[in-house]
């Protein structure tokens, strides 16, 4: 039988993290639209190179790159969360497999891991592969060094990409979310074995 209070602590560490890397993805979407409205309301100016000589979108290439680097630090945190997740889901399959609704391999569980696991493939992909080409895109759309038509086709990969990065943290979120629900069925506080104890106690009574 497994220990009540090391179960515990194993869930409130789970729920933290699991809670936060949902929160971190939704402030993610709320920030950057707040921020690229706050910075067009107030028409800056740029004067480092090579921005500088795009005034017309000064304010898309501040609030661009002032989102970039959120996006760089929630990644981190949803490194942190997804690392903390996927260790709590390996002990609540393991050392408190008896605290498993259905079973470690019971279908609840194993839809329950599969959300998870999504969330994490897209990190994965999302930072690997989505992002880096973002930035490269990015630097070439406002390299004035570079062709009109090389500028162009960049930009035209840049949306392309941030579309698709929408699409795929967006999709996170939805699993993640009903990540957080099916856990709520899957793990409880008491083993199996307690709520044998209970029901023969309660059949005796």
């Amino acid at each position: 039988m497994s220990s009540a209070v090391g179960f515990r602590f194993v869930q409130g560490v789970y729920w933290l993290f699991l809670g936060t890397w949902f929160g971190a993805i939704v402030m993610l979407v709320v920030s950057a639209a707040i921020i690229f409205k706050t910075v067009r309301g107030y028409e800056p100016t740029i004067q480092a190179a090579p921005y500088n000589e795009f005034p017309d979108k000064a304010a898309d290439i501040l609030a661009g790159g002032t989102v970039g680097q959120i996006l760089a630090g929630l990644a981190v945190i949803q490194l942190v969360c997804a690392v903390a997740v996927l260790l709590c889901t390996v002990a609540q399959c393991t050392v408190f497999a008896d605290r498993v609704v259905g079973g470690v391999t019971g279908w609840l569980n194993v839809l329950r891991i599969a959300l998870l696991l999504g969330p994490m493939v897209i990190l994965a992909a999302d930072q690997l592969l989505i992002t880096p080409r973002l930035w490269h895109q990015r630097q070439i759309m406002y390299d004035s060094k570079q062709p009109e038509s090389a500028r162009v086709e960049a930009r035209q990969q840049f949306d392309h990409l941030h579309e698709l990065d929408e699409r795929v943290v967006g999709l996170a979120a939805i699993m993640l979310l009903a990540a957080i629900f099916a856990s709520s069925f899957t793990l409880h506080g008491t083993s199996i074995a307690d709520d044998r104890v209970a029901e023969e106690r309660a059949v005796d009574g």
